[in-house]
């Protein structure tokens, strides 16, 4: 028996069936993300490597070969190309396409740890990321107050990047701009080599001072104590104290003696301003696959939260909103599908002139577009320009599916068949 033969002698399962249908792609929807284009993920993998102080000579020999070669010997790679300049190494591994990314990605992060004690000591450790087109920000704010600019990137990063990293959909919540705080120590080169010292064997020594170490247990009786040593320095003036080398009549040259100490704030290499006062940028990134007008309506109501309660004048001005994009283009595919829709019926009633064929006909489309959603659902894909799109194609074919069927049974009725053997 064919699926034709089961619909047709059995219209109350068929209707059920429809109906099932209908219910899950409704279900389906709701769930499905929202973004502008589809999700693409290409097998690339970077490395990058900061080394800084340190020329493109230098990055090329000591840090990009010995990754370079370390990396060299995982299957499956395509192409590796690599890029030593001022400070820094990157290395792009490219993959074949039936490889995995997230095998890639483990592959490179275990190669890469294997290789890490040839770099320099003073390199900082490789950061191994793949690739995501889909990581530039959804929201982009501009966040002004009535603070100085080391504390409002402070309260900041204390309140609200922890506050939006928590809703679900987020990935990251980046903060650039402000001030940083950064305790400079500027050496008087003549006093240290009057001392009898360098400026290597100064910062090794504030390094290796400035620790918080365990220092084993404490029996108590029937209680056992944690012991740590505190060697943190907690203001300037601590810092200013530490005893670097020692004068020739055994006395102790200290820190402060040889060096100014300022508490200050690191070099700025961006600058933000909202309506002439100084500012800071926060981005928000989107998990892959999610939805983004989801993610950007749970933002936009968690901030209204948050202002607020921030108080000093704290204001959050939005930018940059991709939601509304996505939005705007969605609406104008939507019309064109539902437009689309309404015409192809229009325009079958205009040529059978028969109301009752036109909505026979009519109700392959909710049955197969709602439908559909549910299986875009199982199978991962987004609401975004080219789904909805080819929506708006197939609805074409089923309307054309839909009248030539009805058209012969119509022929197969007016000559004298039963309803069930013409259909």
């Amino acid at each position: 028996m064919s699926l034709s033969d089961v619909a047709i002698k059995r219209p109350v399962f068929t209707s059920m069936m429809a109906l099932c249908l209908i219910v899950l792609g409704i279900m389906g929807v709701n769930r499905l993300g929202t973004d502008l284009f589809p999700d693409v993920t290409f097998p690339v993998v970077l490395v990058s490597t900061v080394y800084k102080g340190a020329g493109p000579g230098e990055i090329e020999t000591q840090v990009t070969k010995p990754l370079e070669d370390s990396i060299a010997g995982i299957s499956g790679i395509d192409k590796m190309h690599s890029w030593s300049r001022e400070n820094a190494s990157t290395i792009a591994v490219q993959f074949k396409l039936t490889e995995s990314l997230d095998r890639a990605v483990q592959e490179v992060r275990d190669k890469v740890a294997q290789a890490q004690y040839l770099l320099p000591h003073d390199a900082d450790l490789p950061k191994v990321s793949r690739v995501d087109i889909g990581a530039a920000p959804v929201l982009t704010y501009a966040v002004s107050a009535d603070l100085s600019s080391q504390r409002l990137r402070k309260q900041i990063e204390d309140r609200i990047q922890p506050s939006l990293q928590q809703l679900e959909g987020v990935a990251e919540v980046r903060v650039t701009g402000g001030d940083i705080r950064e305790i400079q120590v500027d050496l008087d080169l003549d006093k240290v080599k009057a001392v009898g010292t360098s400026p290597f064997e100064i910062a090794q020594r504030i390094g290796m001072e400035n620790l918080n170490l365990p220092a084993g247990h404490l029996a108590l009786g029937p209680t056992e104590l944690t012991v740590r040593t505190l060697g943190e320095f907690k203001d300037v003036e601590a810092l200013k104290a530490l005893p670097i080398a020692q004068s020739k009549t055994g006395s102790q040259v200290r820190l402060g003696e040889v060096a100014t100490v300022t508490d200050g704030v690191t070099e700025r290499r961006t600058m933000a301003r909202l309506n002439g006062r100084d500012a800071i940028i926060l981005e928000m990134v989107k998990q892959p696959g999610s939805n983004t007008v989801k993610v950007a309506d749970a933002v936009k109501k968690s901030l209204a939260v948050l202002e607020p309660a921030m108080g000093n004048g704290f204001k959050a001005q939005l930018l940059l909103d991709q939601s509304a994009i996505i939005r705007a283009n969605a609406r104008e595919v939507y019309v064109a599908l539902f437009f689309g829709g309404a015409m192809a019926v229009l325009i079958i009633l205009m040529f059978l002139l028969d109301p009752r064929g036109t909505f026979i006909s009519s109700l392959a489309l909710p049955t197969s577009v709602i439908g559909t959603f549910f299986v875009m659902y199982v199978l991962g894909y987004t609401l975004n320009q080219m789904t909805l799109l080819a929506l708006s194609l197939a609805i074409g074919l089923l309307i054309d599916d839909a009248v030539v069927v009805r058209e012969a049974i119509t022929h197969r009725l007016d000559r004298g068949e039963d309803p069930a053997t013409a259909a």
